[in-house]
């Protein structure tokens, strides 16, 4: 039973364990050794849930007493892999750091492992996930784009997709038919938002004039050719050429990791909960983020790697190109901006015959990048 009254209830930090706590965890994890999500807050979030455990007698120890305790993490038990039924408890954050559409995502700070639940056992292993392994819980919830489809379902195909990339680590779907609650554990972008370096590039925004103030101009003309085709190909490889459409392409959506100069080091595309594979032509649900959306989603037409290509154009333009603002691009030859802006102009094609492919738009910015480095070589060449 669950109880939201913890004046009496004993605090179990699993991150932080005593041989107490340990053992009352572990009595918990006994009760219900089936039961995939422990939460510790109530569904409005404002008050901790209380469990109510049987545990041994202090004094008596054949004898079983009730104890009430409450969590500070979440507990989500997961499958270790795939392929096998070894299970783990993921401790995550009681509140989640962003919250979408179509789900929460939580930060998961490390793993529980137990061997066995025998009574009487009440060994527990916490181990805490080093940064470079660290993991995100994403908890579905009930979206109107996929009103077709239940959480259950929209996890395991998400997860599909989450695993055809190779990018996650991705664990079995976490899914709880009596509930119809369901979550996928997987392993954290490295970097941040492409949105929030977009921010830092246009400079701060100043209330008290409404206007953009500030130094910005993080990257150079250079890097910014350099960030285009990172992104371009990061979108290639994790979905295209793995036969996926992610039709949900934005800043928000792309992590990218960038070195202490602001030169581009990698980048993620995340959030594939209304990707579609290629074959499915079927699929023509006008989804995703308005703003980045191709014409012909609007048309209710079938969806292809174009469409993404548009919306990647979109995104590249006022993310990373912003309209050629503020004379930033003067370091580029006139040639150059000229083939810059025609790659922006013609990727947002509403003809998808005539719209350029990723693969197009790719290769263009390489031989700019390719031109303005043999430039950079016969200006700086002394023997020149």
């Amino acid at each position: 039973m669950q109880h939201t009254d913890h004046s009496q209830a004993i605090e179990v930090n699993p991150a932080e364990l005593t041989a107490e706590t340990s053992m009352l965890l572990r009595c918990l994890l006994q009760q219900s050794p089936d039961k995939q999500f422990f939460d510790a807050l109530d569904n409005d979030g404002s008050s901790p849930i209380i469990y109510k455990v049987q545990r041994p007698h202090p004094m008596f120890s054949h004898q079983m007493t009730e104890a009430k305790i409450f969590l500070t993490y979440n507990l989500i038990r997961f499958a270790r892999s795939k392929n096998n039924e070894e299970y783990r408890y993921a401790v995550c954050d009681k509140q989640a750091f962003q919250r979408g559409g179509e789900g929460f995502i939580y930060a998961s700070h490390g793993t529980i492992k137990i061997d066995d639940l025998t009574e009487g056992n009440y060994n527990i292993i916490y181990k805490t996930k080093t940064p470079e392994k660290a993991r995100v819980l994403k908890e579905l919830v009930p979206f109107e784009g996929h009103a077709k489809h239940s959480i259950i379902e929209r996890a395991v195909r998400e997860s599909d997709f989450l695993h055809a990339t190779g990018m996650f680590r991705d664990k079995k779907p976490i899914l709880s038919n009596k509930h119809d609650r369901a979550a996928l554990l997987m392993r954290r972008a490295e970097g941040k938002e492409l949105l929030d370096y977009a921010i830092e590039d246009a400079g701060e925004f100043n209330e008290l004039n409404n206007q953009i103030s500030g130094t910005g101009n993080i990257f150079t003309v250079d890097q910014r050719i350099a960030l285009t085709i990172m992104i371009g190909e990061a979108l290639l490889n994790q979905s295209h050429k793995k036969g996926i459409i992610h039709r949900d392409i934005k800043a928000e959506n792309i992590i990218i990791k960038i070195d202490n100069d602001h030169n581009p080091l990698s980048a993620t595309f995340v959030d594939y909960g209304v990707a579609k594979w290629e074959h499915e032509h079927h699929i023509v649900e006008s989804i995703g983020t308005v703003e980045c959306m191709a014409p012909e989603i609007f048309k209710g037409r079938p969806t292809s790697q174009k469409s993404d290509s548009y919306s990647f154009i979109i995104m590249a333009d006022e993310m990373i190109w912003r309209d050629y603002e503020d004379n930033r691009y003067e370091a580029l030859s006139t040639k150059h901006q000229l083939q810059i802006q025609e790659i922006l102009k013609v990727g947002k094609s509403e003809s998808t015959e005539q719209r350029l492919s990723l693969t197009e738009v790719i290769n263009r910015f390489k031989t700019i990048k390719a031109e303005r480095e043999l430039e950079d070589h016969f200006r700086t060449d002394p023997r020149i």
